[in-house]
């Protein structure tokens, strides 16, 4: 081979190595010119961690959508949020609060152990029963037209009442034996000594067998009877 002949090759060599190392840049370009280069990555301080993806905002959203940015939120934020956050203490307190009372029962009535009318007190008597006989005695059954005071009790109105009276000449005279409160009986007690018997004393007919008027001509006492009747 002459000396001309080498220095051709050696160019034909140069120049297939030139070419060569062209290609090879190109594919290694960042930019990819070829469509089969590779692109580089981004610095490793600017690379999200391993497994997290970023979440996207929703369209019209504000808030930015890595993650680095979300602000945790802490026991009280949830306590004071108003979705699905967790009720503290306060809340609780606040629900009872709102609820609606629980109804009080009624005081239960409690029965006197004696009823002690003063002279002079005055009872409205409604006749609902009476029997008369020839002599001028009746006895009768009713109820109290007005309220009265028995002491500090007011009896009030409709309490039954029941005892005997007598007609002589046109004056009657009445003597109330019995009360009966909220189905318990109090009977009159007998006072030996008195100039006037307890539990009676003048009374008006305003109503033939419908409407007496009587009060007490001295002070009289009822006691309360043992059980409650019916």
């Amino acid at each position: 081979m002459s000396a001309r002949q080498k220095m051709w090759g050696l160019l034909f060599l140069v120049a297939a190595l030139a070419v060569a190392l062209v290609v090879v840049r190109r594919m290694s370009s960042p930019t990819g010119e070829t469509g089969g280069g590779v692109t580089a990555l981004p610095p490793e301080e600017d690379r999200p961690p391993r497994g997290s993806r970023p979440t996207p905002s929703p369209p019209g959203s504000a808030r930015p959508s890595s993650p680095s940015s979300e602000i945790a939120t802490g026991p009280d934020d949830r306590n004071t949020s108003g979705g699905g956050g967790v009720r503290g203490e306060g809340d609780a307190a606040n629900a009872t609060d709102g609820a609606a009372p629980a109804a009080t029962p009624p005081p239960q009535f409690e029965y006197p152990l004696q009823l002690r009318f003063e002279a002079g007190v005055r009872l409205w008597i409604r006749v609902q029963a009476i029997q008369r006989s020839l002599d001028g005695r009746f006895t009768f059954r009713g109820t109290l037209l007005q309220p009265a005071l028995a002491g500090t009790i007011q009896l009030e109105q409709n309490t039954e009442v029941s005892g005997y009276g007598t007609v002589n000449q046109g004056q009657v005279t009445m003597s109330v034996t019995r009360f009966r409160i909220k189905g318990q009986y109090y009977a009159l007690q007998s006072a030996s000594g008195s100039i006037k018997p307890p539990g009676a004393g003048p009374a008006v007919e305003i109503t033939r067998d419908r409407l007496f008027e009587m009060w007490f001509g001295s002070s009289s006492v009822y006691r309360k009877a043992t059980g409650i009747e019916n």
